[in-house]
């Protein structure tokens, strides 16, 4: 039997508003930190996990919107299945 899951319900509850392209879609940003350069330098990584079908034409250094502020796409990379992708980003500014 196979599970037919509906992204929606997950993105519906879970949800950052997204701005690429001019249109309006939603993701989950996670913002974790990671020790790099022998324990010395701590860096912020970006990722936007969103529904793969949304955002099939992102484009490499294109600059979207995560909750009104600007971050610059790195990469985009599928997991698991395939439905769900995560982007990573830059953000110019930090805060």
């Amino acid at each position: 039997m196979v599970f037919k899951e509906n992204l929606n319900v997950f993105f519906d509850e879970f949800t950052d508003e997204v701005i690429y392209d001019n249109a309006i879609y939603f993701g989950m940003l996670d913002e974790p930190d990671e020790i790099i350069a022998d324990n010395t330098i701590l860096s912020t990584e970006y990722e936007l996990k969103v529904k793969t079908s949304d955002f099939k034409k992102v484009l490499f250094d294109k600059t979207m919107l995560v909750n009104t502020i600007p971050y610059t796409v790195r990469n985009i990379r599928k997991i698991d299945d395939g439905k769900i992708s995560i982007i990573s980003l830059s953000k110019d500014d930090d805060d």
